[in-house]
């Protein structure tokens, strides 16, 4: 299936995988380094909130000694608020001026009755029902911290301190300013957005100082998000929680060192998403400047491969498939700047059209010639043959069918000498050994058998081939032989009637001078003696005219005959050397004279 896909996708999608792949590294670059920014600017919020928890911490601790010993001094020095009454609001006044993070001072004796108090009434210190039994278990010299609380004669969140007085009957107190108490950390070193808080870890109430500058002071809240952040882990630390707004933040807090702060823990909280939204800014800038160059790397890769890579490509294609369908004329055009692998191959298409089409128009002439000689070879009244190195037929044109009375493709496969007669077939044995040798034949006579005529004359001419083999025309001379040897048998008898005597049958003149002459200059060249006979017949013509040219006709051949009867040497020639012809015009026939008006009534047996 996937490998089904993968051929289905072309090449410019392709160069896109390739420069996907070539800029993954720098995205995964990127991705890093925005992981690495948002790492390292939390770790940055976390380490500056915790130094401005244990900051604040160390200045909240400083302000609980600094109240201590504002309540010690003022417990061991103050007779006027001591003794009570209405005098001791003038001393409030003064002291409430000079240490303005106190929104009460006051003292309480045994029976929690207000001795000195601003608010003219106890009732705000006796509902602190924990606090007296704080003093109680503090011992003599005991300082005991209240809970955090909403004070009554201010509306101001307040956290009340005590000390015993000076005899032991009651104690003296102030109402911390918890506002104050909670800005004393270094504020400037925070960043925009940052809140301070505390929390009572033994009431679980907590105080915090939101983004409007107000102080908020909450109940109990059982797992709350810096409890259960703090938990049972360390006395200072940062942790991750939702704040009482309902913002996520960033919290560094720190325990109150020493006994008066037991249970108290503060800490500095910045906004999580406020921390990281420089970071977002930066992280969507760097996203947005990969994205585009990813896009102007994939549009320029587009543009470009269609033009270096896809246009080539396709011009090639294009021709290829002409050349599939035939078209042997076109040619590849692949500009000069473009690559030179591209240049290369279409230089070899061009080159390999060029091939074909020479190939095509050899092909074509050959066809043509091959046509021409098909249409020879099958028409002609020859018969075409051609052998292989071995002997055997490879082909047979059809005129085989007339001359050697057989089909063509039954002779195909077969060898050349099983057409021959038995008598002939050294001759055709022979004419393939000769072929053989590298040497042409011609005029070669033999027999065939044929099934109709039972033999026939053919005659052979052949020549062998380069490459082995050869070719044999073999053609029907039955006719010719036939009426050569006719010819031969009509010069023979064109050959006596020239040099013989129609009458006598005897050598006529002519031979007999031609012979004559051979056989004197032999006698001469051998110096032998040659001996000439010449006989008459006597009284011929008066015979002749006697008896009638029939019967001197009769008369001659009967004298021949019996001249003949008397040659018995081979070398004797007998030969009528008179006469003509007609015996009627002979003037050389003598005849004996008979009386006028008297002829005989026949001719004797013997002239």
């Amino acid at each position: 299936m996937l490998a089904s896909l993968v051929q289905c996708v072309g090449i410019r999608p392709r160069l896109l995988a390739v420069i996907l792949v070539a800029v993954t590294p720098f995205v995964v670059l990127i991705a890093l380094e925005i992981r690495s920014d948002f790492r390292e600017t939390l770790a940055a919020a976390r380490a500056e909130v915790r130094t401005a928890a244990e900051l604040a911490v160390s200045n909240q601790s400083r302000a609980f000694l600094e109240s201590r010993v504002f309540l010690e001094t003022l417990q061991y020095t103050s007779a006027t608020m001591l003794a009570g009454g209405p005098g001791c609001d003038p001393t409030q006044e003064l002291l409430l001026e000079a240490n303005p993070q106190f929104v009460r001072i006051g003292i309480v004796d045994q029976a929690r009755t207000s001795i000195c108090d601003r608010s003219t009434v106890a009732s705000g210190l006796l509902g602190e029902t924990v606090l007296f039994e704080r003093m109680a278990e503090a011992g003599y010299d005991g300082f005991a911290v209240g809970d955090l609380t909403t004070g009554h004669a201010a509306t101001r969140p307040t956290l009340t301190l005590a000390i015993r007085d000076s005899s032991n009957t009651g104690f003296v107190f102030v109402g911390y300013d918890l506002e104050y108490l909670l800005a004393i950390g270094d504020q400037d070193r925070l960043t925009a957005g940052a809140t301070t808080s505390m929390l009572d870890s033994r009431s679980g109430r907590f105080v915090a100082v939101d983004k409007a500058g107000d102080v908020r002071l909450t109940d109990p809240v059982p797992g709350g998000a810096l409890a259960l952040a703090i938990g049972e882990g360390p006395r200072s630390g940062v942790a991750d929680a939702v704040g009482l707004d309902g913002v996520e933040r960033i919290l560094g807090f720190a325990a109150l060192p020493g006994s008066e702060g037991t249970g108290f823990i503060a800490s500095v909280g910045v906004s999580k998403a406020e921390t990281l939204a420089p970071v977002y800014a930066r992280s969507m800038k760097a996203a947005a400047t990969a994205l585009l160059v990813c896009l102007l790397a994939c549009l320029a890769t587009w543009w470009l491969g269609t033009r270096t890579h896809v246009v080539p490509i396709v011009r090639l294609t294009r021709m290829a498939k002409r050349i599939g369908i035939g078209d042997l004329e076109t040619r590849a055009e692949i500009a000069p700047w473009q690559a030179p692998e591209f240049r290369r191959l279409g230089t070899k298409h061009n080159m390999m059209t060029e091939r074909l089409q020479a190939a095509r128009a050899a092909e074509q002439a050959a066809a043509a010639r091959d046509a021409i000689y098909r249409l020879l070879a099958e028409n002609t009244a020859d018969v075409v043959v051609r052998i292989d190195a071995d002997g055997t037929c490879t082909f047979v044109s059809p005129a085989a069918r007339e001359v050697l009375g057989t089909d063509p493709f039954d002779m195909l496969g077969s060898d050349p000498t099983t057409i021959s007669i038995p008598e002939d077939r050294g001759v055709v044995e022979e004419m393939i050994a000769t072929l053989r040798s590298g040497d042409r034949v011609s005029d070669v006579r033999f027999r065939v058998r044929h099934p109709v005529t039972a033999a026939k004359w053919v005659e052979v001419t052949a020549r062998p081939l380069a490459g082995g083999g050869a070719v044999l025309v073999v053609r029907d001379i039955t006719r010719r032989v036939t009426m050569e040897e006719e010819l031969k048998v009509a010069n023979r008898r064109l050959e006596v009637l020239a040099f013989e005597d129609a009458l006598t049958g005897l050598t006529n003149r002519r031979a007999f001078d031609v012979r004559f002459d051979v056989e004197f200059k032999r006698a001469v060249r051998d110096k032998t003696d040659l001996s000439l006979i010449i006989l008459d017949i006597d009284r011929f013509k008066n015979f002749n005219d006697t008896y009638g040219h029939p019967a001197g006709d009769e008369c001659l051949r009967l004298v021949a005959t019996a001249f003949r009867h008397s040659l018995n040497r081979p070398g004797d020639v007998g030969a009528r050397y008179g006469g003509r012809s007609s015996p009627r015009s002979s003037p050389e026939r003598p005849w004996r004279a008979l009386p006028t008006g008297r002829r005989p009534s026949a001719p004797p047996s013997v002239c």
